[in-house]
């Protein structure tokens, strides 16, 4: 069976054609990019695998036993198991509809909200490796900067560093920690392929301006972690 971990997928990519594709479950995260407030998530499952969904412990709300099972429709079923969960807080849920017509309305819809996260992830990326004077991920034209993120390598090196790769994962650690901590942005930063690499988001409401930002920004925290600020 498949199930696609799809945690940037909703308000980034189109997943109109979901039922063309026919994962066996979906799961993707509504406050990543459908602007909704934390946390809220959308879990899909197609009819033919509803009745194999349970809850994770049977409660006086929507549970049925497995002889009663059988006599539902399964999709009423489906529906009913996570009709009310005690406890939990349903306001970002409640967001979901007034995310949307924000998005229509305001941001002109899906398809320019699309066409301009990439556009800005794109040029931004590119605007950052040059000031960074290093590179983007893949390179401009890669199938990877179809979408709305972008990874620009950091002006770091593990020689620089004195350190392995064990020891350049604890840098990029700190620096991921230290970029809210001090300039109230997160900025995740990794290792790959023995470098250091940030990923930024071209989100609707970024400018060019923001990622030039990020670009002048992100060789403070380098120049620290050279200086052994990290041990």
């Amino acid at each position: 069976m498949s199930l696609i971990d799809g945690a940037h997928g909703i308000g980034h990519i189109d997943l109109t054609n979901l039922g063309q594709v026919g994962p066996d479950f979906m799961v993707s995260n509504c406050y990543k990019w459908l602007m909704v407030p934390r946390g809220c998530a959308v879990f899909y499952v197609p009819f033919r695998n509803q009745h194999l969904i349970t809850t994770t412990l049977p409660t006086s709300w929507g549970y049925e036993t497995p002889d009663n099972r059988k006599k539902m429709d399964p999709r009423e079923y489906f529906s009913r198991l996570f009709n009310k969960v005690s406890m939990t807080d349903n306001t970002p849920y409640c967001c979901v509809p007034l995310a949307l017509k924000f998005r229509s309305e305001v941001c002109g819809g899906e398809d320019k909200i699309l066409e301009y996260c990439q556009d800005i992830a794109r040029r931004g990326g590119a605007k950052m490796a040059e000031i960074l004077g290093t590179e983007v991920l893949g390179g401009g034209e890669s199938s990877i900067q179809r979408c709305c993120f972008t990874n620009v390598r950091l002006p770091l090196t593990l020689k620089e560093l004195g350190v392995d790769e064990d020891g350049g994962r604890e840098v990029a650690k700190w620096m991921q920690e230290l970029a809210p901590a001090e300039h109230e942005t997160y900025i995740p930063i990794k290792m790959y392929d023995g470098q250091f690499w940030c990923r930024i988001s071209g989100q609707v409401y970024l400018t060019l301006e923001d990622f030039e930002w990020a670009a002048e920004t992100l060789p403070q925290l380098c120049g620290r972690a050279k200086k052994g600020e990290w041990r």
